[in-house]
């Protein structure tokens, strides 16, 4: 998934790269349509990608909660970064204000895919991924719940919430 940001050496390039992937559920995760004809005749064709779902799925998400789970991130370090070298994930504490924090990008994401894929991406949050990785069941549906009826802004304390308290636990 997420070769575009092993290989990046600046925060900018990161910040783009988490961007570009979020912009990629967007356009590319739309569910497939049968085209048809719109109001002015023209017909319109979905701008889904073929098999992109899979990848949503078995690539993006699991990166977005792999990244808060690192033994070595930081919650209270507003400058934390993710790192990836060698085929492994990383943080790197850099002080340049540009940073967005690790934990909203992965929000951002999150919310996207909820938000693109509708029903389906609230349903496999609440019976396949969150359950797969230990969480009981009415945390997993509260989870997928909030990722589609929050704002970005809501989200962001609720999930930096979640993840201070499964830290502490």
């Amino acid at each position: 998934m997420l070769r575009l940001v092993e290989d990046v050496s600046d925060t900018g390039s990161q910040k783009a790269a988490l961007s570009f992937f979020t912009r990629c559920v967007a356009v590319w995760g739309q569910p497939l349509t049968p085209p048809s004809a719109g109001p002015d005749g023209q017909v319109q064709e979905s701008t889904g990608l073929p098999g992109f779902e899979r990848f949503i799925y078995e690539q993006l998400v699991p990166t977005a909660f792999a990244v808060p789970s690192l033994p070595e991130f930081n919650l209270k370090d507003g400058q934390m970064v993710v790192v990836r070298s060698s085929g492994t994930w990383s943080l790197s504490n850099e002080t340049d204000s540009t940073h967005h924090q690790v934990l909203q990008e992965v929000g951002n994401l999150l919310q996207a895919v909820v938000k693109v894929r509708g029903h389906e991406a609230q349903s496999y949050f609440a019976t396949v991924s969150l359950p797969s990785q230990g969480w009981p069941a009415d945390a997993a549906i509260e989870f997928s719940t909030k990722l589609q009826e929050l704002d970005t802004k809501a989200f962001r304390k609720y999930f930096s919430d979640l993840i201070r308290a499964s830290r502490s636990s």
